[in-house]
């Protein structure tokens, strides 16, 4: 059993922080040093961009992404809300981009472990953010999680989505549109336990907890 336990550390890192959500991999033997080229078995460009944390199950590398097309929403661009924060002295403006008109595509890709060969790649939704980011931040921010059969993944105002390994979804839920001053960005990072799927929405607006089955998506 110690082994089994060990064996599931080196080869399992299912969601955010790792196998015990402190970030720590115990059993594991990284090089001290890297560049662009030493100690580098693989590496593959991705479509789009995000800050998500890859996950791991066994021979599978499991990240999301978000691409902006040129297709234009027809929709005119409402009014940014504009909130007036007293900085300290000393503290320069932060940057902020214009509130998106572009059509994003959300996607999931799945990478061979071993050989970084992209093993499919999944578009689960095609949408105009309702809000800006930082410079700083983006619209794939928000990790995913599997439980060996399924991978969950949260991309925060555009739903949660429900996967199975081979890229078909599963189920989907659009929770609510989050309210984020200063367009600071969204995450939402689903966590596993048991049956259920917990996301925490926290936001200006009406925040809440929710607890989704995993196998239907229903409350």
């Amino acid at each position: 059993q110690a082994n089994d336990f060990d064996n599931h550390r080196l080869n399992y890192w299912h969601q955010w922080r790792g196998p015990d959500a402190n970030g720590v991999a115990a059993q594991a033997d990284p090089p001290l040093e890297w560049t662009e080229n030493k100690n580098v078995k693989w590496k593959v460009e991705l479509s789009g961009s995000g800050s998500s944390s890859p996950i791991v199950w066994k021979d599978r590398v499991f990240v999301t992404s978000a691409i902006r097309t040129e297709r234009v929403s027809e929709s005119p661009t409402p009014k940014r809300e504009v909130f007036q924060v007293e900085l300290p002295e000393g503290v320069p403006e932060r940057t902020f981009l214009p509130l998106p008109e572009n059509y994003y595509k959300f996607v999931v890709s799945v990478f061979d472990r071993e050989t970084g060969e992209q093993l499919w790649e999944k578009i689960v939704a095609e949408q105009v953010p309702h809000r800006g980011h930082h410079a700083d931040h983006g619209y794939a921010s928000s990790s995913p999680t599997t439980d060996g059969r399924y991978v969950y993944v949260s991309f925060g105002s555009v739903g949660i989505f429900c996967l199975d390994f081979e890229g078909d979804v599963k189920w989907s839920r659009d929770l609510a549109d989050l309210e984020v001053p200063n367009d600071f960005g969204e995450v939402v990072t689903p966590v596993l336990h048991g049956d259920r799927i917990v996301v925490v929405m926290d936001h200006l607006g009406h925040s809440f907890i929710v607890a989704l089955d995993t196998q239907t998506g229903e409350t």
